[in-house]
């Protein structure tokens, strides 16, 4: 019986696999080697994505040799859209609003 061999990824395939498997969605993503083990450092603004994160490390790299810290952010719409496009999300759903109630 012949076994298959995996071998272990560079940190950047694995960095390119995480944000292809993520839809780069992962923030922050930082992949290093230290002491034989490839450590992965991101955040994620939900759960989904940090399973995401987790399920493709793991399709590459063993446990015995991957740590993950993927944090995930909650956040609000502040958070994500600049002020214009804030103030733009705002004025649109007054208007939707204003609609509904005429």
């Amino acid at each position: 019986m012949v076994m298959a061999v995996r071998s272990i990824p560079t940190a950047d395939e694995l960095k390119q696999h995480l944000q292809i498997r993520t839809y780069r969605r992962l923030r922050q993503l930082s992949v290093t080697e230290h002491d034989g083990r490839l450590h992965v450092t991101a955040k994620a603004r939900s759960y989904h994505i940090r399973q995401l994160a987790e399920r493709a490390a793991h399709e590459l790299v063993p446990s015995s040799q991957l740590k993950l810290t993927i944090q995930v952010e909650v956040f609000t719409p502040g958070d994500w859209l600049n002020d214009d496009e804030l103030t733009a999300s705002i004025d649109t759903h007054r208007f939707a609003t204003q609609e509904l109630s005429s």
